[in-house]
């Protein structure tokens, strides 16, 4: 197989096409982690800020009934 110009062997040519190919598959599977990752994450973070919402609401609430009781 002539590549540039060069004669070379079909299966260096297929060995360099698997290895590239190998690469590609572990970054791919790398970055699908770390987005797994960061989903549990995020989740977890939109989790936590609904927590301190109902907790800023209940103290909300329980200020307007101690205002509504001094009156």
């Amino acid at each position: 197989m002539f590549v540039f110009g060069i004669d070379v062997p079909l299966v260096e040519v297929v060995l360099a096409f698997t290895l590239i190919s190998i690469i590609i598959l572990i970054e791919l599977i790398v970055l699908a982690i770390i987005q797994i990752y960061q989903m549990k994450q995020n989740k977890r973070m939109m989790r936590n800020s609904l927590e301190v919402a109902k907790v800023l609401l209940e103290l909300k609430d329980r200020e307007l009934r101690l205002r509504r009781l001094k009156k």
